[in-house]
């Protein structure tokens, strides 16, 4: 419902076109949150575990078509010092870089 068409996009303005996209993390708010502390923003975003140097801020919770509930499924939007970094799970005390989309 909030899609422009093709042939409006080409009339449109740089600022206009900003204005219409939706940042990449709102479209996964399904998922939990996990911040990393500053230190290890590198290490993240070359695809490097974090070891404990994250906090989880929210749990992941799906809710089926049936309604069922399903909670923490492990996976987690990643964010360090306000800026969205990507997707990324635990495996064991690691928070692993799943997805790395910061730019």
């Amino acid at each position: 419902d909030k899609a422009t068409d093709i042939r409006d996009l080409v009339e449109m303005s740089d600022e206009e076109i900003e204005n219409l996209v939706i940042p990449m993390d709102i479209t996964l708010e399904m998922l939990g949150i996990a911040v990393l502390d500053n230190n290890r923003f590198t290490a993240f975003i070359n695809g490097n575990p974090s070891g404990t140097g994250y906090r989880i801020t929210q749990e992941t919770d799906f809710v089926t078509d049936s309604g069922d509930k399903y909670e923490g499924c492990g996976v987690y939007r990643v964010y360090s010092g306000g800026s969205f970094l990507g997707t990324g799970y635990i495996n064991g005390r690691d928070l692993i870089p799943a997805k790395v989309i910061y730019r």
